[in-house]
């Protein structure tokens, strides 16, 4: 049945350990440990260490806004999930990659509506006991450029590895379902 190809597909494609191994290689591809020694230095000092924790508490208490606050993500990962069903063959029909995007982005306004709503609800509850003068100094630090140049590599190698997985997952869910027609 389609609901167990894809928990099937989901559990294979985005394996945690596959995933998170495909990230530090990608990391590791274009980047030395010396490039993000500046912002180790900022996660070790008792401010990266203090938003680390509320950032991580935060994640295992509200699963479910985390997972509102993926949206845009997720949304992007839909083309590559039916690029990778359409790969398979299995797809009784073709579409080009502008008819795909279309169809997504049919669904954009409402999520972009719901991502901006948990977004501010999420920093909210995360950061409730950080307090202004830290919050500032964190804000100093992703906006400067060992922020910067740190997130900017993980978010292009979370992205090439999670769009990488999401087409395989496509193409795994199709076949699993063996069958012709969606």
């Amino acid at each position: 049945d389609a609901t167990s190809a894809w928990r099937r597909a989901a559990l294979a494609a985005f394996d945690g350990g596959l995933v998170i191994d495909q990230l530090v290689r990608a990391l590791q591809a274009r980047h030395t440990m010396e490039d993000f020694s500046a912002a180790a230095s900022f996660f070790d000092s008792a401010l990266g260490r203090r938003v680390t924790l509320a950032e991580n508490a935060a994640q295992k208490i509200t699963d479910d806004a985390m997972v509102k606050a993926e949206g845009g993500a997720i949304l992007a990962m839909n083309l590559a999930m039916v690029t990778g069903m359409q790969a398979s063959g299995l797809l009784p029909y073709s579409m080009s990659q502008d008819e795909m995007i279309a169809m997504l982005n049919d669904q954009r306004g409402a999520i972009a509506t719901e991502l901006e709503r948990s977004i501010y609800i999420q920093a909210a509850f995360t950061y409730a006991e950080i307090s202004d003068a830290d919050m500032q100094a964190y804000a100093d630090f992703l906006t400067g450029p060992v922020g910067r140049d740190f997130y900017a590599a993980l978010n292009i190698a979370i992205s090439d590895v999670l769009n990488a997985r999401a087409r395989d997952f496509g193409e795994i869910f199709a076949e699993l379902l063996q069958e012709s027609a969606l």
